[in-house]
């Protein structure tokens, strides 16, 4: 039976081979533009889930909010000031790939927030603070003293950070230069650092090679410190980094001013 339906089909298809192709051509024009209308691949997978869903609905309000183009890079550290270390240098890395990245941008660091943060909260919130800062007096030493050490850190640690230094680790390394042999006790007094910290930054320094532990030969339980030659490398040219910017501390309060300045803070050097 299956034979002879086929047998008939073959037939009836060689007798009429032009309705048969008019017919066949008809078909393929319908198919090919249901095809085009009724199917599609997306590759936008908030599409495929349901839009009633709360989660959902909160994260779709999000995006419209906060829209995400790009790349975006979370950087950890063991201080807040590694982070920003770390986050610097890598920007400033990326920003010279200009055929791979068009832009890098800081959203949270950077000098554009250091000016402008404040106006990332929202209006009511920069109203109210805006309010505080008006009817604040800010004639406080302290307070000044915070705002200067703020930007010396920033400006400095900018430019120490392809060293992979900062503020503190110079200060390690440039103390060290100066003394060496020093013990890690005595570095703990010179610098005001805490024992606990300063291991663990010596630990680092170590790792980049630009220092070096052995046993004091007058005391079996301390550790003398000494520069290897990469961290005398590093202090030279942070040296000149640094004077650099002294020029600029002098340039911002005035030639007159700075050796004033200079004198009056060297009474805390002692703590």
């Amino acid at each position: 039976m299956l034979n002879s339906a086929v047998v008939r089909i073959v037939d009836f298809c060689a007798h009429r081979c032009r309705l048969v192709l008019i017919v066949g051509f008809f078909l393929t024009i319908t198919a090919a533009t249901y095809d085009v209308t009724r199917f599609s691949i997306t590759t936008d997978t908030q599409s495929l889930i349901s839009q009633d869903l709360q989660w959902h609905q909160r994260q779709s309000a999000l995006s419209k909010a906060f829209p995400q183009q790009g790349i975006s890079v979370v950087v950890t550290a063991s201080t807040p000031e590694n982070a920003e270390q770390a986050t610097n240098a890598l920007q400033r890395d990326l920003s010279k790939r200009s055929n791979l990245f068009r832009t890098v941008v800081q959203p949270d660091s950077g000098d554009f927030f250091q000016r402008s943060g404040l106006l990332f909260e929202p209006l009511p919130d920069v109203k109210k603070s805006i309010d505080g800062l008006s009817k604040a007096q800010f004639n406080h030493l302290g307070y000044f003293i915070r705002r200067a050490q703020q930007w010396i850190f920033r400006d400095v640690n900018s430019r120490l950070a392809h060293l992979r230094l900062d503020v503190i680790r110079y200060s390690i390394l440039e103390m060290v230069s100066a003394n060496p042999g020093i013990s890690q006790i005595s570095l703990c007094g010179a610098l005001g650092i805490e024992r606990a910290r300063l291991v663990a930054l010596l630990d680092e320094l170590q790792k980049l090679h630009f220092i070096t532990r052995q046993r004091s030969t007058t005391d079996r339980r301390s550790h003398a410190l000494q520069l290897t030659s990469e961290g005398r490398a590093a202090v030279k040219e942070a040296n000149h980094l640094i004077a650099a910017h002294e020029e600029k501390v002098i340039e911002r309060i005035g030639p007159d001013a700075y050796p004033l300045l200079l004198a009056a803070l060297s009474t805390f050097r002692s703590g």
